[in-house]
C-alpha cells in the first residue's frame, strides 16, 4: 500500500471516529456534513468524496467502534480465564462509552435503513458471542447447566430492545438501567460459584 493511500485511510478513519462521537452526542439528523467538514478542516466536497453521504459516514464510524469493542473484549478475555469477569469488565467500558449518547441518536436511526441493517448485523454477531459466553460459563462452572440458553438468548435480546423502546433513559441514566437489569439477569443463570464471582467483582468495583 502506498504512503498516500495509507495517509488517506488514516485520515478517513480519523474523520469517521470524530463524526461518530458527534452523532452520538447530538443525534443524527441535527448534525450537518458542513459541521463535520469545518471541524475536521476539510472541504465539504472532500468529505462527500470520501464517504458519499451522512449515512455512509456514520456507518464507517459504527464499524470502527464495533471493531474497537471486539478487540477490547478479546484482550480482556486473554487477561482473565474467567468468562464472567471478562464480560463484566467489558460491559463497564461499554456502558461508559454509551452513557453520554443523546436519546435522539436512537430515535433517528429508524430513518436510515442502511444504519438499521448495520446494527442488525452487529446484533447477529453479538448473539453468536452470547452463545459462546453461555457455553464457556457452563464449562467453567459459573452458569447453571439445566437451562435452555437458546431461549435465554431470545429473552436477553428482548430485554435490550425494550430498554430503548420504553424510553427509560428519560427518567434514569443509561448506566443505572443497564447495570440494574444486567446484574439481576446474570444472577438468574449463575451457579453459587458464579454468584460468588459476581459478588467479588462488585465489591472490588463499587462504581460498576
Amino acid at each position: 500500500m502506498s504512503k498516500k493511500k495509507v495517509h488517506n485511510e488514516a485520515s478517513k478513519k480519523r474523520i469517521a471516529e470524530y463524526a461518530f462521537k458527534v452523532f452520538l452526542k447530538n443525534g443524527i439528523k441535527s448534525v450537518r456534513m458542513d459541521d463535520i467538514a469545518q471541524a475536521m478542516k476539510i472541504s465539504k466536497r472532500t468529505l462527500y468524496e470520501l464517504f458519499g453521504d451522512k449515512e455512509k459516514l456514520l456507518i464507517e464510524g459504527i464499524k470502527i467502534f464495533q471493531e474497537t469493542e471486539s478487540r477490547a473484549y478479546e484482550e480482556l478475555q486473554q487477561k482473565s480465564g474467567n468468562i464472567l469477569e471478562s464480560y463484566l469488565n467489558w460491559n463497564s467500558i461499554h456502558t461508559e462509552i454509551i452513557q453520554g449518547v443523546n436519546e435522539n441518536f436512537y430515535h433517528d436511526i429508524k430513518y436510515y435503513d442502511q444504519i438499521k441493517d448495520t446494527f442488525l448485523r452487529d446484533k447477529n454477531k453479538r448473539d453468536e458471542f452470547k452463545k459462546i459466553f453461555f457455553k464457556k460459563g457452563v464449562e467453567q462452572g459459573l452458569f447453571r447447566d439445566d437451562l435452555n440458553y437458546e431461549l435465554l438468548l431470545h429473552i436477553s435480546s428482548k430485554i435490550e430492545s425494550s430498554i430503548y423502546q420504553l424510553e427509560l433513559a428519560k427518567t434514569y441514566t443509561l448506566k443505572d438501567i443497564i447495570n440494574s437489569v444486567l446484574i439481576v439477569h446474570i444472577r438468574g443463570f449463575c451457579t453459587q460459584k458464579g454468584n460468588e464471582t459476581l459478588d467479588k467483582y462488585l465489591s472490588e468495583h463499587p462504581n460498576f
